[in-house]
């Protein structure tokens, strides 16, 4: 099969699509022939070995997937050949077959875009899981979205959108911008040209009941003082680099705010049941048209480095999506 293979940690230009074997899946395993698959900030992590799970060279990137079943392992009696599934993986989804877990493999509804299913599981089971289960947010509630025109934001500026939340959506250019807007973002912050906190204050001058913060880095300091009284601040990744950010106490206490943490891998694995859950809604809001993945991003296996270095240098609009066949 072919797949674009890391031999060396360092920039997506050093990948290369090669020839290697078709994997076998073992005990509690499926093995997807990939009709797509995302490309991730994640990604970009792993193949640089930054990420808290490493990786033995040589590997292939790539976590999240959708196609048809191949084969199954023992134990994985839940799916059957040709079966039309998503799935999340920890690696090798950037490949024309890739294995997957079955706890994370999710069946895929007939009319289901498979290149949305392949290229968003991710972000939206983030998103998805933040928002409705961290969070807890409610219908009317407003909500500021960070990095609003990446993968992660966009999404949570469609579900929060869909769960009825006013969202102000914040991002560094005007494509991005338009992206959240067709999403339903009721406000656009460009954080290049206005201070994001003024810019919020002037739209809540009594601030926001919630900061979904994807990025950190230099933006966290002036969304943090955007948090209303009773407010929450919930913290998704830090995609901004730098050093985590650090909330003062006191900030915390003398408006009743909570700082929130957020990881898909306590889903994963400790509440694969909320995982199942959510991923029966999203997959099935991408069937009937509640929920709005962009896919206008595609590329071939070739063309997935030109992807991953568009992450890295803020360049991507909406979310990368490769096409191994």
């Amino acid at each position: 099969m072919k797949a674009l293979v890391c031999r060396q940690y360092g920039a997506p230009e050093l990948l290369r699509v090669e020839d290697v074997p078709t994997p076998t899946p073992g005990a509690g395993e499926a093995l997807i022939e990939v009709e797509a698959a995302g490309v991730s900030f994640v990604d970009t992590l792993i193949i640089n070995n930054q990420h808290q799970v490493k990786h033995e060279l040589p590997f292939s990137p790539g976590r999240e997937v959708a196609g048809r079943v191949k084969a199954t392992g023992s134990g994985t009696s839940e799916f059957k050949v040709g079966e039309r599934v998503a799935a999340i993986l920890d690696k090798g989804g950037h490949a024309q077959f890739a294995l997957a877990p079955a706890a994370e493999t999710f069946s895929c509804p007939a009319d289901c875009d498979m290149t949305a299913a392949g290229g968003h599981m991710s972000v939206y089971l983030t998103a998805w899981l933040a928002l409705q289960e961290r969070a807890a947010l409610a219908p009317e509630q407003k909500v500021l979205v960070l990095g609003a025109g990446g993968g992660t934001g966009l999404a949570a500026v469609d579900i929060a959108s869909q769960l009825g939340a006013e969202v102000i959506a914040a991002a560094s250019t005007s494509a991005k911008l338009a992206l959240a807007k067709a999403r339903g973002a009721v406000h656009l912050i460009n954080y290049t040209e206005v201070a994001l906190d003024e810019a919020t204050k002037k739209i809540l001058p009594n601030g926001v009941d919630l900061v979904f913060d994807p990025v950190g880095g230099d933006l966290f300091e002036p969304a943090s003082r955007c948090v209303g009284w009773n407010g929450s601040y919930l913290i998704i990744g830090f995609a901004g680099g730098g050093a985590p950010p650090q909330f003062a106490a006191n900030r915390l206490l003398v408006k009743n705010r909570a700082a929130l943490g957020f990881v898909l891998m306590y889903y994963r694995r400790v509440r694969p049941d909320l995982l199942q859950n959510a991923a029966t809604h999203i997959l099935n809001g991408f069937s009937n048209g509640t929920l709005h993945p962009d896919t206008s991003s595609t590329g071939s296996l070739a063309q997935a480095p030109q992807m991953l270095r568009a992450i890295i240098d803020r360049t991507m609009v909406g979310k990368g999506v490769v096409l191994p066949s």
